[in-house]
């Protein structure tokens, strides 16, 4: 028994004497309580009615208005109550407990007499609690122990582990149980790695709940949870290689790559494939090659990604016979007599070829033929041709004639043509007098022929200037007759031994050099008269201008309403160009543009630009043409490891305070919390002449420039925002069910 009481100066008191008992199974506690009063040593005192009460917080829970002694000793008041209070969630309690005494007027003494007083209740055990083995386990290997502390030895537990639609529950456990997640609950998380589970224990003592608990953990699919598929199967496509041959060519034949089978594993689905081989690669099920360039094994690798970023890879490879276009390695024929004995002004022509191609493991049969034709005839049939032989037929001397050669296998066909001149003479006189050859028989009117030249037509007039072994320069003069409509004097020339002019075009009629070229440094110049306006201009597609009215110094136009390219190679003997477009539809824009996507860079870490300014910027992010996707995981810790920075820069700009961050600890920051290999920053190793290269982790800092890709910083700021809102709704639904 305990009691509450209160002594008054005049020697009365006034006290509740309690007790309580509780029921562990309903949290609650039944006080019991009595009222006592007494006075000094002058009593007794006695009334037939009075005013008194006991209260439990704040409600009576008795009352009495009868009849009283009250003297020296403790005197109970009315009647002994009891009073079921139930216990907060956790199990405790704090009551409130009040007794009053009145005599209505009999002494002042026994006036107004009150008791108040707090009292605490033994906290009743709850809910037991409980620890994890681990936070993280690996879905069909790792083992997930709970581990719980029970307020009662009585109490037994129920421990029930959920993850998405599955759950598994263990009733009667004591103080631990076990449980391995199995892999086939992967099928809660399809499009990740790792989700989170829950584990809930409920606390009963007998059949009654007394509470419950949960903890969440992280389940993770093991790196062996990858896509699958069944192989990569091959198809030929034959084209001009006969489909009998079964076989793949060189530079001939191509093939389609197809992917068989492909599948996700527990609940993942297949979101990308790729296909490489042979030089050419594609982002679908299926690729088909252009011509295969290699010969020998070719191997094509097939990759899958599912919806968590996992890949499966296999490989498989074909066979390429080699194969070369028949080589003509020489043509020649010559006059001679019947015999083919070689003679200047034989009537008969002798032909002799060299040829050779590839077998193609013995399916594929080289042939040659050759035809001829005089000039100004027509072209005789074709007859066979064995290569290094001879064959022999007759051709009048009177004649030039033009022999073609051809060389054919089953895929390609190559030809040579050679001009045999008609008989040999010091000089010929064509019948009529209207035309002349040295070296060879006349044949064409109002012409000079000279063998082994082109021909020279009689109303042209070329003369050269100066002397065979002259020092000086020889000129080719082009003239137009006097009288004519317009007037030209141009001189071709050839430059002196002792300039470096190498050729050069004279406009003896304005007089003055219009380009010259220099065979030593290996340039060309073209001269305009400072006067006028200078153009260069290359059929209707380019034009080089200066000094035009528009008051430009000099311009590159493309006048013709497709694009201006420029382009340059690399140490790896690579070609690569940009485009400055203007658009023949559409929005009629103006483009400037590398000519393969994703080709070309604007400045590098070592030779930055100061400043660009632009409307608007637009960042490839097509899925298309993404892969490995996953969540991003670890952003908490990463933005949190980040230290802005205000700063300003060393080859300033008028000291101008900066705001970012510093490169070097935005990876050190990454690598700490594995984020990868972040394309956020890069860092370049800088040459002495210029050239710029990766670094490696073992390349000393002060050697490398450092770079930041902020817009990359979005992402991870995003998965930070939306995991903070996640669990600002979790707090604030916790709240409200304790509210």
């Amino acid at each position: 028994m305990a009691e509450l009481v209160k002594n008054y100066s005049n020697g009365s008191a006034i006290k509740i004497v309690y007790s309580y008992t509780q029921n562990v199974s309903k949290n609650q506690s039944t006080v019991t309580m009595t009222l006592y009063v007494h006075r000094d040593s002058y009593g007794p005192s006695w009334n037939t009615h009075c005013d008194s009460y006991m209260q439990l917080d704040g409600s009576n829970v008795m009352t009495y208005d009868g009849s009283f002694n009250i003297g020296t000793s403790w005197v109970k008041i009315g009647s002994t109550v009891s009073k079921t209070v139930t216990h907060n969630a956790d199990g405790t309690k704090t009551i409130a407990l009040k007794g009053f005494f009145d005599s209505e007027g009999l002494t002042s003494k026994l006036q107004n007499l009150t008791v108040t007083g707090n009292v605490t209740l033994k906290t009743i055990p709850r809910a037991s609690s409980f620890t994890l083995s681990a936070s993280t386990v690996t879905a069909g290997s790792t083992s997930l122990k709970v581990n719980i502390t029970r307020a009662s030895s009585g109490f037994t537990h129920t421990v029930k582990w959920a993850f998405g639609s599955h759950s598994k529950s263990t009733t009667g456990v004591g103080t631990s149980a076990s449980y391995t997640i199995p892999e086939s609950w992967l099928d809660a998380i399809p499009n990740s790695t790792s989700g989170t589970g829950t584990v809930t224990v409920t606390t009963y003592s007998g059949g009654t709940k007394i509470g419950s608990a949960s903890k969440s953990f992280t389940v993770k699919a093991a790196s062996d949870v990858v896509p699958s598929f069944t192989g990569l199967t091959f198809t030929r496509v034959d084209g001009a290689v006969p489909s009998s041959w079964g076989i793949y060519v060189k530079s001939k034949s191509k093939v389609t790559a197809k992917i068989t089978g492909a599948a996700g594993i527990y609940g993942s689905t297949i979101k990308s494939y790729s296909i490489s081989g042979g030089g050419y690669s594609g982002n679908k099920s299926s690729l088909t090659t252009g011509f295969l360039n290699t010969a020998g094994t070719v191997t094509f690798t097939a990759k899958v990604t599912d919806s968590r970023g996992r890949t499966a890879t296999k490989t498989a490879s074909i066979t390429v016979v080699d194969y070369s276009p028949p080589v003509l390695s020489s043509v020649a024929g010559f006059r001679c007599d019947s015999g083919g004995t070689e003679q200047d002004d034989g009537e008969y022509i002798s032909l002799t070829a060299s040829f050779s191609g590839a077998s193609v493991e013995g399916k594929n049969s080289i042939t040659a033929q050759y035809r001829y034709m005089p000039e100004g005839g027509g072209w005789s049939d074709f007859s066979s041709l064995t290569s290094q032989q001879a064959v022999i037929f007759p051709a009048s001397g009177e004649a030039t004639f033009m022999v073609q050669v051809q060389v054919s296998d089953a895929l390609t066909q190559v030809f040579q043509n050679i001009v045999v001149n008609s008989i040999k003479f010091i000089m010929d006189f064509k019948a009529g007098g209207t035309g002349v050859a040295i070296g060879k028989a006349a044949e064409v009117d109002d012409c000079t022929d000279l063998r082994g030249y082109s021909r020279t037509f009689l109303p042209d007039l070329a003369y050269m200037g100066g002397e065979k072994m002259s020092e000086g320069e020889k000129s080719l003069y082009f003239t137009s007759p006097e009288g004519s409509e317009n007037v030209h004097n141009m001189r071709f020339y050839g430059g002196s031994a002792t300039s470096p002019t190498g050729a050069g075009l004279h406009d003896g009629k304005n007089d003055s050099i219009v380009w010259r070229y220099d065979d030593v440094d290996k340039y060309m110049r073209f001269y305009f008269p400072s006067y006028h306006n200078g153009m260069v201009q290359l059929k209707d597609q380019l034009r080089f201008l200066y000094g035009v009215e528009t008051g430009w110094t000099a311009a590159i136009w493309q006048p013709s309403k497709t694009l201006l390219r420029m382009g340059t190679k690399n140490g790896n003997d690579k070609t690569g160009f940009f485009d400055w477009i203007g658009e023949t539809g559409g929005e009629y824009r103006f483009i400037l543009r590398p000519s393969e996507n994703g080709r070309g860079y604007l400045g590098s870490s070592g030779y930055r630009w100061n400043t660009g300014f632009f409307t608007n910027t637009i960042t490839q992010s097509d899925l298309k043409d993404k892969e490995n996707i996953r969540e991003i995981s670890g952003a908490k810790g990463f933005i949190m490891a980040l230290q802005p920075i205000a700063y300003t820069l060393k080859d300033g700009d008028g000291g101008r305070v900066h705001m970012g961050f510093g490169a070097q600890q935005v990876a050190q920051a990454a690598a700490e919390h594995g984020m990868g290999d972040l394309a956020l920053y890069q860092a370049s190793r800088i040459e002495k002449d210029g050239r710029e290269a990766y670094y490696s982790p073992e390349t000393p800092d002060e050697d490398l420039r450092w770079g930041l890709n902020y817009h990359e910083f979005l992402a991870p700021l995003i998965a930070l925002v939306q995991e903070q809102e996640t669990r600002i709704q979790q707090l604030e639904e916790l709240i409200q069910r304790k509210d």
